[in-house]
């Protein structure tokens, strides 16, 4: 089980007892340790279908954070960072939420972009956890109206 902390800017680690289901602290993912970037003020979390990756969402730094993960241990093992406006990537300002695809090849983060909601895509291949940055689309339902009066124009 993982936890996001948007307090402690850290990812809490936890093993699950199957018989029981309580739960057992195996470790913290903090911001600024161990190499460790892009957990300041953390918004979301999630766990890829195979179980070998684990992301994080960095609202303040505008990033996702990458984890490897054995499944036997469930410990993390930071991999790598995106971040908005480096090396092409766009649409993680104000990262609210991240999710996996089914079919365990695409991530996708939910974040705003100022006032107007985005998706930004990534791909993956698995087993690697590493991200390539794919697309970010201006999710323009929530604004129907101004986004109509700017096409008018």
């Amino acid at each position: 089980l993982y936890s996001a902390s948007n307090t402690e800017d850290s990812i809490g680690v936890f093993t699950r007892n199957l018989t029981t289901g309580a739960l057992t602290f195996l470790e913290v993912q903090e911001d600024g340790v161990g190499g460790v970037d892009g957990l300041r003020h953390t918004t979301g979390v999630a766990v890829t279908p195979d179980g070998n990756c684990v992301y994080g969402t960095s609202e303040i730094e505008n990033k996702v954070a990458v984890f490897s993960r054995p499944p036997a241990t469930g410990a993390l093992t930071f991999v790598q960072v995106k971040e908005d406006g480096v090396g092409g990537v766009t649409g993680l300002k104000r990262p609210q939420a991240v999710l996996v695809s089914p079919d365990d090849k695409h991530i996708y983060v939910a974040a705003e972009d100022g006032p107007l909601p985005t998706i930004a895509a990534f791909s993956r291949t698995p087993p690697a956890c590493t991200l390539t940055f794919i697309e970010a689309r201006i999710d323009p339902s929530r604004y129907a109206d101004q986004f109509d009066a700017i096409r008018e124009l």
